[in-house]
């Protein structure tokens, strides 16, 4: 069993200065390794994608009118083209340099922002893509998949699949 008295003790460091070093030395090591395994950026990314299927958010932006079935896959012909745009939120910088809640639905509070260097990326890894999001849809499923790339020659860092909303009316609770 792990004893932090007899760790410091051993290390020859005393006082509070020598614990605090210790104590810091440790959580940076932590946090170095948790983020082998997480990515903010990525994560935020998904979300986004993910906020953009909420129904009420699909209603608002006409998608059910125009694509009756609310397939996987019309959703990703419908958010890249122009119609779709509405849904998009702004990116960070953007949202800080001209922020207007009232021109988009997804700038308002408690919406997910673009991240700044995430590139979003229907059906397949962009080669110039740099770090992005990659959204999949599979129709069979009724899902989305998310695959999240720190470099697009690499594995996915982050991958993770959503159920798609079937129906044309948002959610009352």
């Amino acid at each position: 069993m792990f004893n932090f008295y007899t760790a410091v003790k051993a290390l020859g460091i005393r006082g509070s200065l020598g614990a605090f070093v210790f104590i810091a030395t440790g959580t940076m090591w932590f946090i170095n390794c948790y983020e082998g395994t997480y990515s903010a950026e990525l994560s935020q990314g998904q979300q986004v994608i993910y906020q953009m299927m909420g129904p009420e958010n699909l209603e608002y932006a006409g998608f059910f009118d125009e694509y009756p079935e609310a397939r996987p896959s019309d959703f990703v012909e419908f958010v890249t083209s122009e119609k779709g745009q509405v849904l998009w939120p702004p990116t960070i910088r953007e949202h800080r340099d001209n922020h207007d809640p009232t021109k988009r639905p997804g700038a308002g509070a408690g919406r997910f922002l673009q991240p700044d260097n995430i590139t979003f990326s229907p059906y397949r890894v962009d080669p110039s893509g740099g770090k992005q999001v990659v959204y999949i849809p599979h129709d069979d499923l009724g899902q989305i998949e998310f695959k999240g790339y720190v470099t697009p020659d690499e594995r996915p860092f982050q991958t993770s699949k959503w159920d798609f909303p079937s129906t044309g009316k948002a959610i009352d609770f």
